[in-house]
Formats: C-alpha cells, structure tokens, sequence
C-alpha cells in the first residue's frame, strides 16, 4: 500500500501466526522484516509495518496491530521477551470523514540501524555488545 509517496507493508485480516513465509506477495522493509515475524510468530495480529526513517511514511520503525485493550500489552512482552528494541506503545485511533476509527495499537522501535540489527533467535547483536 502507498500512503502518498511512501509505501507501507499491509498483511491480509486473520493471517497472524503465519509468519512472513506464507505471505510471498507482501513487500516489507528490510530493516523491520524480522521485527514483524517475531510479533506474528507469537501471534501478534499486525497490519501494517515501516522501518521509518527519510522517504518513509513514518519517522521511526512502526509496527501497527488490531486487538483489544489487553493486547498491546501482551505484545509488549512478546517484544521485549525476544529481545525487541521497543521504544514506544500507544493506543490510537483514526480520524476518517470525521468519524473516529479503531482504536489500533502501534508499536515503535529505536532508529532503523539498530533496528537492522535484531536477530530474531536471539535478540540484539552488535547494539548490545556496544551498550554493554
């Protein structure tokens, strides 16, 4: 999907769990692709996704998932359990027409080259060993 000029990832409804091998025809940025999986591996039901950064549609990795008021939360330790660089998690909703859509959940990570560097197996290589 193109949001102005900029494209963002979008995953067919109910397809969480599935892993990014059974969807071939999604496009994703490569400095979040693992990021995504790993919260669809745990069952995550994400729906759009960026790595952020100049020429995207978000200024920072975004991963965007449905659920009720439980879920971000569930998802939270999902991410941080597999060693996740999460920055931020909100609640929103949109604005469409005038009438409030959602609400959604959205998960940022810190900048995209720390981002790249998540390995789902075991978490953050070379940014911990740098931080430590």
């Amino acid at each position: 999907m193109w949001f102005g000029r900029h494209k963002m990832c979008r995953f067919p409804p109910n397809s969480a769990g599935m892993g990014l091998a059974k969807h071939p025809g999604v496009q994703f940025d490569p400095a979040i692709r693992k990021i995504v999986d790993a919260l669809r591996a745990s069952g995550i039901e994400t729906f759009e996704s960026c790595q952020g950064g100049a020429g995207h549609a978000f200024a920072e990795p975004t991963v965007r998932f449905h659920g009720g008021r439980d879920e971000g939360f569930r998802a939270l330790a999902c991410a941080l359990q597999q060693g996740l660089p999460v920055n931020e998690l909100r609640r929103y909703w949109q604005v469409v027409d005038g009438e409030p859509r959602g609400p959604y959940w959205e998960m940022t990570f810190h900048e995209p080259a720390v981002v790249a560097e998540f390995d789902g197996r075991r978490g953050l290589r070379a940014a911990e060993r740098r931080a430590g």
